[in-house]
């Protein structure tokens, strides 16, 4: 019998041509994401991790300078609205407007930056949790907590300076170096996973915002921007619903 006739042996013989179309167009795949994941590392986080130190900087640094020029109304704000138990106003005025002016200098142009996110990281938790909630402060926070794991990208001072600073004869140099890279290959997936949640539990209280009650939503609204996705097209959440 032809072996062409038999239905069982064209079968036989066609499995391995589909494998191997799926084997091609799986390396295929994975060729194409590295290639995609390369361009994104290469070209664009450079400056869009730029671009976003910039604003962050600006944000706070205006803030400063306008308490700055205005230093009645900086004791103003740290006397009655701002209050801080354990500090008097003067002292919190001062740390308050130091950490606006000189963290955006420091953000700005990527010096020693995990060490001026972590101080505006705390100023905009203490705002958030203690006197004026609102989203793009949690956006702003989110940002501050990566800056304090990652540090800067390539486009900085930091970036320059960390290669000779490795090998460096300064004392205790090299160790906070190799203890900052630790903290960005251990800790780095931690906060982006946790990115992710945050904006998952955000956008699945969009579809379903009975799933709390009032005063659940608005104490989840302290930690999640809710009034931003609230801007959302009714059309997203209600597609994002009809889907699930």
């Amino acid at each position: 019998m032809n072996d062409r006739s038999n239905p069982e042996m064209r079968a036989g013989n066609a499995r391995p041509k589909t494998v191997l179309k799926y084997a091609a167009w799986l390396k295929f795949s994975g060729v194409s994401v590295d290639f995609f994941n390369r361009v994104v590392r290469r070209l664009i986080w450079p400056k869009a991790d730029l671009v976003i130190r910039l604003w962050l900087a600006e944000i706070f640094f205006v803030s400063g300078v306008l308490k700055l020029t205005a230093w009645h109304t900086a004791l103003d704000l740290a006397t009655n609205e701002y209050a801080v138990s354990w500090m008097n106003p003067v002292s919190a005025a001062y740390t308050g407007v130091g950490i606006e002016v000189l963290g955006g200098v420091l953000l700005a142009i990527g010096f020693m930056t995990r060490y001026a996110a972590i101080p505006m990281l705390i100023l905009s938790l203490v705002i958030q949790f203690a006197y004026l909630p609102f989203d793009n402060q949690l956006f702003w926070a989110l940002l501050f907590a990566w800056y304090a794991i990652q540090g800067a990208g390539p486009l900085s001072i930091d970036s320059l300076l960390r290669r000779g600073l490795a090998d460096s004869a300064l004392p205790l140099v090299p160790s906070i170096v190799r203890a900052s890279d630790r903290v960005r290959v251990h800790l780095g997936p931690i906060i982006l996973s946790a990115m992710r949640l945050w904006l998952a539990s955000t956008l699945l209280l969009a579809v379903w915002p009975g799933f709390l009650d009032q005063n659940q939503l608005a104490a989840a609204g302290m930690w999640l921007p809710l009034q931003t996705v609230a801007y959302m097209p009714v059309s997203v959440p209600s597609s994002a619903a009809s889907c699930c």
